[in-house]
C-alpha cells in the first residue's frame, strides 16, 4: 500500500482534488509526473486524460527549449487552448505538471494568482 506520512495515496489524492476544485474558476485538473505518468485527474472532459498528459509534457518541453535558447528564467505557467476543453493552464511543480482547466473564456490574472498561491502552499 502506498503511504505518504501515514496516509494512503488515495486519501492524499482526494484531499488534493477537494482543495483544488474549491478554487474559483477551476473546472477540472490533471496531475502528471514529468515522465507522463498520470497521478490524478478530475474533470468532465471529452478528451482522454493520457492524451492531455502527453500534450502537457510536450508543451512543457517546448517551453524549456525556448527558455534555454532565449536565456529566459524558469517559466511559471503556460496556457494551452484546446477546442474540446477550452483554456488549460499548465504549472510546473518540481517533477510534476499540474494542468488546470479554467471555466471562463478570458485570461484571468486573479485565477493565475490563486493557482500560484495554491502551488506555493503545496511546496511549503
Amino acid at each position: 500500500m502506498n503511504t505518504l506520512k501515514g496516509q494512503t495515496l488515495e486519501i492524499v489524492q482526494e484531499e488534493f482534488a477537494n482543495k483544488i476544485l474549491q478554487i474559483q474558476g477551476v473546472g477540472g485538473f490533471i496531475l502528471v509526473r514529468n515522465n507522463g505518468q498520470l497521478l490524478a485527474s478530475k474533470a468532465d472532459m471529452t478528451i482522454d486524460p493520457q492524451t492531455l498528459a502527453a500534450m502537457m509534457i510536450l508543451s512543457s518541453q517546448d517551453c524549456k527549449t525556448l527558455q534555454s535558447t532565449m536565456g529566459f528564467s524558469r517559466y511559471h505557467y503556460l496556457m494551452v487552448t484546446q477546442d474540446k476543453i477550452g483554456k488549460l493552464y499548465v504549472f510546473p511543480i518540481q517533477n510534476h505538471l499540474l494542468g488546470v482547466i479554467h471555466r471562463y473564456p478570458d485570461h484571468d490574472s486573479m485565477f493565475v494568482k490563486k493557482m500560484k498561491q495554491f502551488i506555493h502552499e503545496l511546496d511549503s
